[in-house]
C-alpha cells in the first residue's frame, strides 16, 4: 500500500537506484534505496498522458 510496493509489484523484482516505472500518466523513478526497502522515489506527471489530452482537450 505504498508507491514503494507499487514499483516493486510493476517491476516483479527488488528495485535499484535509477530503475523507472509508469503507472498511467504518472512516471516513478527509484531515487534512494536503504538494503532492500526504497527510501526515496521521484513521481513525475508525463506531459501528455491526460484522459483530457488523449481525447482532443476539454472543450
Amino acid at each position: 500500500n505504498t508507491l514503494g510496493g507499487l514499483v516493486m509489484v510493476l517491476l516483479w523484482r527488488v528495485p535499484s537506484v535509477g530503475d523507472v516505472v509508469r503507472a498511467g500518466s504518472i512516471e516513478l523513478r527509484v531515487v534512494e534505496m536503504q538494503g532492500r526497502a526504497i527510501e526515496r522515489i521521484e513521481l513525475r506527471i508525463v506531459p501528455g498522458t491526460s484522459k483530457a489530452t488523449q481525447q482532443g482537450g476539454a472543450s
